[in-house]
């Protein structure tokens, strides 16, 4: 905030910024002009790297939702181990709109030096102009919030993993008996070595599956296809600590999916089954996760 002027002083600062380079550009480029040569022969040929800085601009939001898209669906297939992909998403686009800047640089400075041979000053403009604008939005705004969505995913999955490990180290010690699901937490505490690793973070919580209370683990049949813990959520404004799988987000809470710990002590992200789209359809996000393997009853 500049001025008293709520966000329009900055705006006004980062458009001149292009604006004075492509003057200084411009001069420079004309400066350094070669003498022309011989007659003009026919219209000046149009600056491919310049009509390609005019286009590249458009292509980071698309390229944002396309790499996003692709990488989910490799998340969901399991071709992939894990959430943390927004990252990517925001970064391949911001280098989109960085090379769009580096082309509409180096075509405007050739175009300056000989606009006998090439043409396409405008695109050049529009190029910088607009790729310095998409460059600086993602940068400032999309890859810092996609990097704390991407670490708080990370986290919560070390999370999910240390609860689903003090489980079962209780489990161990006491004749294979799993804790009951109202004192759960209490029962795992001296079991985690320093507390929740890392912290709890606010838009997590995490629930014990309450099927399994007093469950004896050599009753299961498949303790790793169990669920122990997961990814739950808030009910009435209080973190619902025991549940079933209707405690899930009503949305996935990392990406298009949610951490799972297994009553073997492994821990797993699994994506989320979304449900039709369709007209008539039901739409949203099931409560559960698009692995058929996956068992909530002992």
């Amino acid at each position: 905030m500049l001025g008293g002027i709520p966000f329009l002083a900055e705006i006004v600062l980062v458009s001149a910024f292009p604006l004075l380079a492509i003057s200084v550009i411009s001069r420079w480029g004309v400066r350094r002009r070669q003498p022309l040569v011989g007659p003009r022969e026919g219209k000046p040929r149009l600056s491919i790297p310049a009509f390609a800085s005019a286009l590249l601009w458009l292509f980071p939001v698309p390229m944002m939702l396309v790499v996003r898209d692709a990488v989910g669906y490799l998340l969901r297939a399991g071709l992939l181990p894990g959430p943390t992909h927004l990252t990517a998403a925001v970064a391949i686009p911001l280098g989109t709109s960085v090379l769009g800047l580096v082309l509409g640089t180096i075509s405007l400075y050739q175009i300056s030096q000989r606009p006998d041979k090439l043409r396409g000053r405008g695109y050049a403009s529009v190029g910088i102009f607009c790729c310095w604008w998409a460059a600086g939005l993602l940068l400032v705004f999309g890859l810092p919030r996609a990097r704390n969505n991407d670490r708080v995913a990370r986290l919560c999955g070390r999370n999910v993993g240390a609860l689903a490990e003090a489980v079962r180290g209780y489990v161990d010690d006491n004749d294979g008996v799993f804790p009951a699901a109202d004192r759960w937490w209490d029962s795992i505490s001296p079991y985690l070595a320093d507390g929740m690793p890392g912290g709890t973070p606010s838009m997590c919580a995490y629930v014990y599956n309450a099927a399994l209370g007093g469950k004896r683990l050599e009753d299961l049949s498949d303790p790793g296809k169990i669920v122990a813990v997961f990814d739950g959520g808030f009910r009435n404004g209080e973190w619902v600590l025991e549940g079933t799988r209707r405690d899930l987000p009503d949305t996935p809470t990392h990406a298009s999916g949610d951490n799972y710990g297994f009553a073997d002590g492994h821990h797993r992200w699994l994506a989320r089954r979304k449900l039709g789209t369709g007209r008539g359809a039901e739409t949203g996000w099931a409560k559960g996760t698009e692995a058929d393997w996956v068992r909530w009853e002992p």
